[in-house]
């Protein structure tokens, strides 16, 4: 099992023990070339993190989700839709909202949107940035985590702290707990220095 298979059986338990409802409705996951048929047409570097995330989960299954009327976030502002959907926002976005080289790999459903760097030759390649016009704190977009396994062992680990917890409310602490987490786990984006700085 490598790195980040490990992380994503991790990740499910994790989500286990914190009596999370995602884990039913989770998609099954899909192979490689169903994958690259989705993807026809994008002309990206995906990284192989990106082919085994969805090879995991393709995501969750948003309209039976949305109509148990479950907690769907994964993470704060992050729904780990589906790559069908996240095919359709990449066609809506790109250009007009953010970079063509930049994917769709979390969705809010409200505006924000978490995307990765398929750029090979970008200096970003593989980090995943937070887009948003409605947090005021910076200017639409943002680095916010180093790779996909920074993300995964930062969502392991709020789960396991319960900042990211659905049988608690939010709180300032636990906000300020969630961000000292992502601070380690991805050094190089400006997300977390921005709320260390300006708490």
């Amino acid at each position: 099992m490598n790195i980040i298979s490990g992380l994503l059986a991790k990740l499910f338990d994790t989500l286990k023990f914190a009596d999370s409802p995602l884990i039913d409705y989770f998609n099954d996951g899909i192979t490689i070339p169903d994958i690259d048929n989705i993807l026809i047409g994008v002309n990206l570097d995906f990284p192989k993190e990106f082919y085994e995330l969805y090879m995991w989960k393709n995501g969750i299954d948003l309209r039976r989700a949305q109509d148990a009327r479950i907690d769907i976030d994964l993470i704060p502002f992050g729904v780990f839709t589906s790559l069908q959907h996240s095919i359709e926002m990449y066609n809506i976005g790109k250009d007009n909202y953010w970079s063509a080289n930049l994917f769709p790999l979390l969705d809010s459903i409200i505006g924000e949107i978490f995307l990765i760097d398929c750029d090979r030759k970008s200096p970003t390649y593989k980090m995943i940035f937070f887009y948003s016009i409605s947090i005021l704190d910076f200017d639409t977009i943002i680095t916010a985590f180093d790779t996909i396994e920074s993300f995964l062992k930062t969502a392991i680990e709020a789960y396991q702290e319960q900042v990211v917890f659905y049988a608690s409310s939010e709180t300032d602490e636990c906000f300020k707990i969630y961000n000292q987490i992502g601070e380690k786990y991805n050094p190089n984006s400006r997300l977390w220095r921005i709320y260390k700085e300006n708490p």
